[in-house]
């Protein structure tokens, strides 16, 4: 048994969309230690406690800074701690954390480009195949953070966001293709974004990108190269958890006509519905970690220097810590849904402590507005043949969501 899921593992980590991540890692948690991985070079940690253990303790468990699991685009936010971290995570919280922002201003214009979307949809009566990934889940959060950035939509923000993504927590099993072609994207971007930063620098606005541009952290602006690596991070964060989650819950009801119903039937369970599917179907599945000294956990004594991969995925389906794990529940967070998107979470798909992330609540509206839009607008939504399996293992989600539309 334990052969066939060490098989199975690695299946998962090749990319083979025939495996199911739950199962295996069902069976590492029943495990009494610690799994070390030879392809990744790794020790695996998939219980809540000690996933949640590493997510919080930035200290002991660093951030990468180089290599595979590294971000792609430079020093961030992730790879800082302390002041430094909540200063420069200020620049986007001053916007992403505002409840009269994200309650007002920003509700309003994801709700308004979630309409204008929908409105480019087929009618009723049309037998059109529609992709709502490629039609709606990508380029609703994608507007979103253009919007907020005050940056032309056009251009490749698609094509860089993609190989950015891919090439960064993607690489993680050493694909170097990935990494070289997210390289040439971060390239393309920063030459693209150096001069409107150099721009608002002169010039600043009332748009995030500004912010960015002429913050200050212990009297110095950011550097150009800070600045750029800054908006890729923005770019790729903004538009990852949103399009993964929703995508994935959307690909998940599609299949499921009598969730559907119910929620048409109850709105007040939509953003129960958004918390649910961020735990059964977290954007990022796994996060890797440098270990900075010598630390017992899961059963090990895992050296300095070596790396942890805290499995998200595999965290937020511990019974210990959620009844009928594998079972998707619109009750399970139904009395304080909210919670779910912040510091106080049981989720770890936001990560935990210092870390965790900046734009969930951001990503809360966003998921909200789009799913309530699409609930208003279709009776339900046939999809063409069987749902697609979710593809991915650090990164997780289908690729299409090809369905009919049963206009309401």
């Amino acid at each position: 048994m334990r052969s066939t899921m060490l098989d199975d593992l690695d299946r998962l980590v090749a990319g083979d969309p025939g495996v199911e991540p739950a199962a295996i890692y069902r069976s590492l948690r029943e495990e009494p230690c610690a799994l070390w991985h030879e392809g990744m070079q790794v020790w695996i940690l998939t219980r809540h406690n000690d996933v949640r253990h590493v997510l919080k303790d930035t200290q002991t468990f660093a951030p990468l800074t180089e290599g595979p699991g590294s971000p792609i685009f430079g020093r961030t936010i992730l790879q800082m701690s302390g002041r430094e971290h909540s200063r420069k995570t200020a620049i986007v919280a001053r916007r992403m954390r505002n409840p009269h922002l994200l309650e007002g201003e920003l509700r309003a214009n994801v709700a308004e480009i979630a309409e204008a979307l929908l409105d480019r949809l087929p009618g009723t009566g049309c037998t059109k195949i529609v992709d709502l990934k490629q039609a709606f889940t990508s380029p609703l959060p994608l507007k979103v953070i253009t919007d907020l950035l005050d940056v032309p939509e056009g251009v490749h923000w698609v094509n860089w966001y993609d190989a950015m993504a891919a090439g960064g927590v993607g690489s993680i099993t050493g694909d170097v293709a990935l990494r070289d072609n997210a390289l040439v994207a971060r390239n393309e971007l920063f030459a693209y974004i150096g001069p409107l930063i150099e721009t608002r620098r002169s010039k600043p606005g009332s748009d995030l990108l500004s912010d960015v541009a002429s913050i200050e952290y212990e009297g110095a602006r950011l550097t150009q190269e800070e600045a750029q690596a800054f908006v890729a991070f923005l770019l790729t964060a903004g538009v990852e958890t949103t399009d993964r989650v929703l995508s994935s819950l959307v690909n998940f009801l599609a299949a499921r006509p009598e969730l559907w119903e119910r929620l048409r039937d109850d709105q007040s369970l939509i953003l129960a519905a958004c918390a649910e599917a961020l735990r059964m179907f977290p954007p990022v599945q796994a996060l890797t970690r440098r270990v900075t000294c010598d630390i017992e956990i899961a059963g090990r004594t895992i050296p300095t220097n070596d790396k942890v991969l805290a499995v998200l995925a595999s965290a937020n389906r511990d019974s210990t810590m959620f009844d009928d794990p594998d079972e998707f529940s619109l009750e399970r967070f139904s009395d304080a849904p909210e919670r779910e998107f912040t510091g106080a979470s049981s989720l770890l798909s936001f990560g935990a402590g210092e870390h965790h992330c900046t734009g969930a609540q951001l990503a809360r509206v966003e998921m909200e507005v789009a799913l309530a839009a699409m609930l208003r607008r279709f009776k339900f939504l046939s999809p063409d043949g069987p749902p697609p399996k979710p593809r991915g293992f650090i990164l997780r989600s289908p690729d299409s969501i090809p369905v009919r539309l049963e206009v309401a």
